[in-house]
């Protein structure tokens, strides 16, 4: 594959797989909260649609209490039109991204995680809480699955 070759795709669904809100304590009501996001990304492959799917998994915490306010876990589907053309299966039988295509999707679901999730958010008492701008650079790899690269934003 050459470097200047794009890589199309297009935008095939969004589903909200899991979303949870920690009840409202007495203490809690009216607090100014310093919001914390644990952020983690899983890049999966389903090669029989030919899609590349980034689960988006949020955790909302309150400073260093270990304790979630909230959770969310988002799936992005893209569609990765000539699929077999990019998409290849490594020595480890598993489906490896292109560096340059995963470089665009994980903003791009990152960036549409945090609208649901603001949305989601709205009219409990966590609506003025806005999850931050996301760096790729500020990502590492944790660790590989079967069929997935699992991320972690750096604190």
């Amino acid at each position: 594959m050459s470097e200047e070759e794009p890589i199309n795709f297009r935008f095939a669904a969004i589903q909200i797989i899991s979303k949870s809100l920690a009840e409202v304590k007495p203490e809690i009501i009216n607090k100014s909260f310093n919001a914390n996001f644990d952020i983690k990304v899983d890049t999966r492959v389903n090669a029989d649609l030919h899609f590349v799917i980034p689960f988006i998994m949020v955790k909302i915490r309150d400073g260093d209490e270990s304790e979630s306010l909230a959770e969310f876990t988002i799936a992005c589907y893209f569609e990765v039109l000539e699929f077999d053309k990019f998409i290849k299966l490594n020595e480890n039988d598993l489906y490896q991204v292109p560096a340059p295509l995963e470089s665009i999707l994980r903003p791009v679901s990152i960036s549409t995680a945090r609208g649901i999730i603001y949305s989601e958010l709205r009219g409990t008492y966590l609506q003025n809480t806005i999850m931050p701008v996301v760096f790729m650079k500020d990502f590492k790899i944790e660790s590989l699955t079967d069929t997935s690269m699992a991320n972690q934003l750096q604190n």
